[in-house]
C-alpha cells in the first residue's frame, strides 16, 4: 500500500502574493507570482497523482492521498474500511 501525503497548500495552491518557494530536498529557491503559475501548478500536481495512481494501480498497490491533516491513525482506519469494502477477499 502507499500513502502519499500532501498538505492542502500542495493541493490548492492559495497563494496569492510574490513568494519565494524553497525545495525542501535540493538547493533551489523560486521567486514568483503564484497567480501566474498556479494553472500549470494544479495541472501539474494532479498530473503526477494520476501517474502515481496508475503506477500503483500496474503493480497491484493500493494508493490513497491524504492530506497532512488526517492523522496516521486516521488514515490507516479509512483505508481499511476501503479494502474491506472493495477488495475481493483471497
Amino acid at each position: 500500500m502507499v500513502f502519499q501525503l500532501l498538505d492542502r497548500d500542495e493541493l490548492e495552491f492559495p497563494f496569492k502574493e510574490a513568494s519565494l518557494f524553497r525545495d525542501l530536498e535540493q538547493d533551489i529557491k523560486l521567486l514568483t507570482d503564484p497567480e501566474g503559475i498556479r494553472s500549470a501548478y494544479l495541472k501539474t500536481i494532479q498530473t503526477l497523482i494520476e501517474q502515481y495512481k496508475k503506477a500503483c494501480a500496474s503493480y497491484l498497490i493500493d494508493y490513497s492521498l491524504f492530506g497532512t491533516t488526517v492523522g496516521l491513525d486516521r488514515a490507516l482506519v479509512r483505508y481499511l474500511i476501503w479494502r474491506e469494502k472493495f477488495k475481493p477477499h483471497l
